[in-house]
């Protein structure tokens, strides 16, 4: 790892930001609540048939917030890009 290159800028107080360490903080976090969601909504064989049922709705809500959230996450991209050009 020494020879990894990280990232770094200034704000305005003149603290270092490590980018790298920030970037794979939250994809790390993203991908921990990926695999904890898709552990709880797995059907598995010995489940019971109400279990089934409740697991396809934990997908069907999971599928809905996504599809409720991406206009947002669309527009705060789009906002992101302007403000930094």
């Amino acid at each position: 790892m020494a020879d990894q290159t990280d990232s770094t800028e200034q704000d305005g107080t003149g603290n270092e930001k490590n980018i790298e360490t920030q970037s794979n903080v939250l994809l790390e976090k993203t991908t921990e609540t990926f695999q904890w969601w898709n552990r709880l909504s797995t059907i598995n064989a010995e489940d019971p048939i109400w279990l089934s049922f409740l697991k396809i709705g934990f997908r069907i809500i999971g599928i809905l917030f996504l599809i409720a959230i991406s206009p947002l996450v669309l527009l705060g991209i789009f906002f992101a890009f302007i403000a930094a050009g």
